[in-house]
């Protein structure tokens, strides 16, 4: 007979097929187990449709009574897009409920637990809680501080240059590394880069496969200097377009003149040195409900998301070739002094192709 853990491994599964579609909600699985065998299994499919439990309990029927229903997440009690799940479960008759973690949200932590014990039925949580908390550490970042997870994502050469890439082309990068960016783009809500990135490179910074879901494109460009013949502005997708830039620029005919040709811009404080602060960035990007966010580069945005310690996440892709002359450092630290007692907790690596993916997650935040 299969133990809990490995039904909430399939649970795992199941909220997986959601990835990208749920935001700001977090993934959930659900499967419904009935003397050791599975009646059914579901997820949340995209933000607004029904969740993983009442999917389960739709396709189970009567045959949910006195069953184990398997959850990545605790049930909710209120009402949003959709009714309480909680409720949706009493009514059921299912006699025991695992849950790996609790609600990602403070307001509602708990709630949905105590609910269903005080009505009768059984509940046990924190089965494999930390792969849990890993699959949706999107919403607990964004439920916690209402501001997205932050990705970086670079990819340097042997002799340290930054290859984003060249032309457009990316001919430094092998495929493998190639497919693993769309995956990672079709995963985050936002993909973002800098104004000198979008004007060198004229990226359309979207997914291979057009009938997957796009990320929103955002570019810093503090004071609306881009060139509008540019691609972000022109594809059939540039109604994800989104421009940040100086709050001195609202009301602008540059900003008014974008906006009337679909692109949205929003407005951000900028910093002593009248560039973007970067803490109003984020806080301008939760407000509109984004709970990811990858960034792409280049240079100087990579170091100042270091510089102020504003990311959650790095992934450093290793090339390994020596790119030479006209290609500069990853980095402009400048007199950067890293006084932190903790650095970077070394998570894992994968190999992509010839490429190799190192991936590491910020403990100083």
């Amino acid at each position: 007979m299969a133990l809990p853990k490995e039904f909430i491994s399939i649970c795992f599964n199941e909220a997986l097929k959601g990835k990208g579609r749920v935001s700001p909600n977090p993934l959930s699985g659900a499967v419904i187990v009935k003397n050791g065998n599975i009646i059914s299994k579901g997820f949340h499919k995209s933000f607004g449709s029904p969740h993983a439990e009442i999917s389960a309990l739709k396709k189970a029927g009567s045959k949910a009574k006195n069953s184990t229903l398997y959850l990545t997440l605790e049930p909710c009690t209120h009402f949003g897009k959709t009714p309480p799940c909680a409720d949706e479960i009493i009514k059921s008759g299912v006699k025991k409920v695992v849950v790996s973690m609790l609600d990602p949200n403070p307001m509602f932590e708990g709630k949905g637990i105590s609910k269903l014990r005080n009505h009768g039925i059984q509940v046990e949580t924190g089965i494999l809680k930390d792969e849990a908390e890993e699959l949706n550490k999107f919403a607990m970042k964004y439920n916690q501080s209402n501001i997205p997870y932050v990705t970086l994502r670079i990819i340097r050469s042997l002799d340290d240059a930054l290859t984003c890439s060249s032309k457009g082309k990316n001919k430094w990068i092998c495929q493998e590394t190639k497919n693993f960016i769309y995956e990672l783009r079709n995963e985050y809500d936002a993909v973002l880069i800098g104004r000198n990135l979008a004007r060198i490179e004229n990226p359309s910074l979207k997914v291979k496969n057009s009938k997957q879901r796009q990320p929103y494109r955002i570019v810093l460009d503090t004071n609306l200097s881009l060139p509008t013949n540019l691609r972000l502005f022109r594809d059939e997708q540039r109604e994800l377009t989104i421009i940040i830039a100086g709050s001195h620029m609202e009301g602008s005919k540059k900003g008014d003149s974008l906006e009337k040709r679909g692109t949205r811009v929003i407005y951000a404080k900028r910093n002593p040195h009248q560039s973007l602060n970067l803490d109003s960035v984020l806080a301008e990007l939760g407000r509109i409900n984004l709970s990811s966010l990858l960034v792409e580069g280049g240079r100087q945005i990579f170091s100042s998301f270091i510089r102020q310690n504003l990311f959650d996440e790095l992934n450093n892709i290793l090339v390994p070739k020596f790119v030479g002359n006209g290609f500069g450092s990853a980095f402009t630290l400048g007199n950067f002094n890293d006084t932190r007692k903790n650095g970077l907790k070394f998570c894992k690596t994968e190999k992509l192709g010839d490429d190799l993916l190192l991936v590491f997650k910020n403990e100083n935040l």
